[in-house]
């Protein structure tokens, strides 16, 4: 991957890699993200590494692969409460904003999944992240860690999450596009992250929003099926097919055909 970023077979190569030894999947999903900079950018390491070995274990597609291959993992609230426990706000701070992420994202899913992590907790380590990361002068480290705080406001649970906050999380998208020379692995994901979160926005135009939504998922499909991510392509297609649906230009009938 050096020598060829994004060499498709060499991707393969790493989610099997992935599959068939679940101790290692931290760092496959590291890997990834590592290749989503420039050849030769190796100071943020630590940063991503910090970050990837603290979240792992509740990244749904990760552990469904492993899930699948019959590993035997800790549920995940489990896996989260024991990596929480590490990661107080003494042990991390302004030298760790990777892991400052990490909580975040812990404590977001401990306080919807189980309401183990109280609102208030949630919503301090939410902020105490977004502070760290506009600290972050590395201009690429700071744009990779703003889409993955971006998940904190724009959870899986987007109905009832007590942080859910859709706007929040697609200004934070915004602003990490809007850092110049972004490699195009990085920009697609977080072309991604904007589209579900403009997606879900319930403040101010609504149908705008789903208008805006439908434009960015268009983007991202064209992107992920230029750079081969074929199955990618096709899970962002079926929320683009979802969106246009929840439009309904053809009226009722013709919006459930289509998103069926």
């Amino acid at each position: 991957l050096d020598a060829t970023p994004g060499d498709r077979e060499a991707l393969t190569r790493l989610d099997e890699l992935a599959e068939a030894a679940p101790d290692i999947a931290h760092l496959i999903r590291f890997v990834h993200l590592r290749h989503q900079f420039p050849v030769g950018v190796r100071w943020d390491h630590p940063v991503m590494l910090d970050l990837v070995e603290n979240t792992w274990g509740i990244i749904a597609p990760v552990r469904h692969r492993l899930e699948q291959k019959g590993e035997r993992l800790q549920p995940p609230p489990v896996w989260a409460r024991e990596q929480l426990r590490r990661l107080t706000p003494e042990a991390v701070g302004a030298a760790r904003p990777g892991g400052v992420v990490a909580r975040a994202l812990l404590c977001a899913y401990l306080c919807g999944e189980t309401g183990e992590v109280d609102t208030p907790t949630a919503q301090a380590a939410a902020e105490a992240a977004v502070q760290a990361v506009f600290a972050v002068t590395e201009p690429l480290v700071q744009a990779m860690l703003l889409g993955e705080l971006s998940r904190v406001f724009a959870p899986d649970d987007h109905w009832s999450h007590p942080l859910r906050d859709f706007k929040r999380a697609a200004e934070l998208c915004e602003r990490a596009l809007a850092i110049p020379g972004l490699p195009e692995a990085l920009r697609t994901d977080l072309l991604g992250y904007l589209a579900r979160a403009t997606r879900y926005r319930n403040d101010g135009d609504v149908r705008g929003h789903l208008l805006h939504a439908e434009e960015l998922y268009e983007q991202v499909v064209a992107l992920r099926r230029r750079g081969g991510h074929l199955a990618e392509a096709e899970h962002t297609a079926a929320n683009l097919a979802e969106v246009r649906a929840a439009l309904q230009r053809g009226g009722t009938a013709t919006a459930r055909r289509t998103e069926i």
